[in-house]
């Protein structure tokens, strides 16, 4: 945020991530934080959004630590999912700013049912989250 509003949105060109590519939402994502973020991302960027960290290849314990906007002690729980799963619940991923981020692109602010479709998509709070990723 600059003094006369947000930063000019960054959208990376580059190809879609892997079905399979482990996709961090830092803390533990409750309705009202994640219904604010997505009005404010609105409000400065002129789309309903949600921010995850994913890195092709790397576990999500390792996008954790990787990642300094989400990395402990920012941080102490994430919750999880897959690139695959969010594009099947009919949610798109934008590279948005840093390498590592990704906007979950909303049609509309959160209502209740985006809200439980949110929140069915990723696993419960976790500061483990590797034991998600061998059950899953």
């Amino acid at each position: 945020m600059t003094d006369s509003g947000p930063e000019p949105l960054v959208i990376r060109e580059e190809p879609p991530l892997p079905d399979d590519a482990i996709v961090v939402r830092g803390g533990i994502m409750l309705r009202a934080s994640v219904e604010a973020a997505a009005v404010t991302n609105y409000r400065d960027y002129g789309f309903y959004g949600v921010s995850t960290f994913a890195i092709p290849g790397l576990t999500a314990s390792e996008i954790w630590e990787k990642s300094p906007k989400i990395a402990p002690p920012n941080y102490r729980r994430i919750r999880v999912t897959t690139a695959g799963a969010v594009r099947a619940a009919g949610f798109e991923l934008s590279p948005t700013w840093e390498s590592d981020h990704f906007d979950i692109v909303l049609d509309n602010p959160p209502d209740e049912t985006t809200w439980s479709k949110l929140d069915e998509l990723f696993s419960p709070p976790t500061n483990q989250p590797d034991e998600w990723e061998v059950e899953r």
